[in-house]
């Protein structure tokens, strides 16, 4: 489990495929408080460390990752943000997140200004059910809050703000970025779940 709080912002420096997906190998100072079979979330993706030293580490990537995470766009140089998994007793000081990416998110428009950023992403229409103004979500791995939702011709987005720490600690503050990954909040997906079933309590 994650909280969606960045601790670094590492780089790929490089990417071997493999028969069944691909292995990205990372500079990050977070390096060496890893270890092999460590849960580390890559962009909000979560991945497991297979080897590390005191500079850089490999994950493996499955091809089901890469077909829903923004993973296979990655180039040797591209930042990503990092964050290891929660230990018990640390403080949640974001929200709960699992690392299971929903779907990418286009940028549609970014608004940089004195006191941050507001980013209007058209995210996959499946998942606008799990979308709520005020509600959690995270975006490559950051926990935001959305700020609203409206209606772009067929279309709906919905926009998230970037504080100036945010924007300092994550590689949201590329302007050339221009999809990420995005995970809804877990209770709006339980939720749904459990209204669709429709199972009287007790059975």
């Amino acid at each position: 489990m994650f909280t969606g709080i960045i601790q670094d912002v590492g780089t790929i420096t490089k990417i071997r495929k493999v028969k069944d997906g691909k292995k990205l190998t990372i500079r990050s100072a977070l390096a060496p408080i890893l270890h092999e079979g460590a849960s580390i979330a890559v962009d909000g993706a979560c991945l497991t460390v297979e080897n590390f030293d005191e500079v850089e580490f490999t994950v493996h990537v499955i091809e089901e990752t890469l077909l829903c995470t923004i993973v296979g766009n990655y180039k040797v140089g591209t930042k990503v943000n990092l964050e290891p998994a929660l230990k018990v007793g640390e403080s949640l000081d974001g929200h709960i997140v699992q690392g299971h990416v929903d779907g990418t998110a286009t940028i549609h428009y970014r608004h940089d200004g004195r006191e941050g950023a507001i980013l209007d992403l058209f995210p996959p229409q499946m998942l606008l059910p799990f979308i709520a103004q005020k509600g959690s979500i995270t975006v490559n791995g950051v926990s935001l809050t959305v700020v609203d939702l409206f209606p772009d011709d067929d279309f709906m987005l919905f926009s998230v703000a970037l504080i100036p720490h945010t924007l300092a600690h994550s590689n949201l503050s590329d302007p050339e970025l221009d999809e990420v990954n995005i995970e809804v909040d877990t209770v709006a997906r339980y939720l749904d779940r459990l209204t669709s079933l429709r199972i009287p309590y007790g059975r």
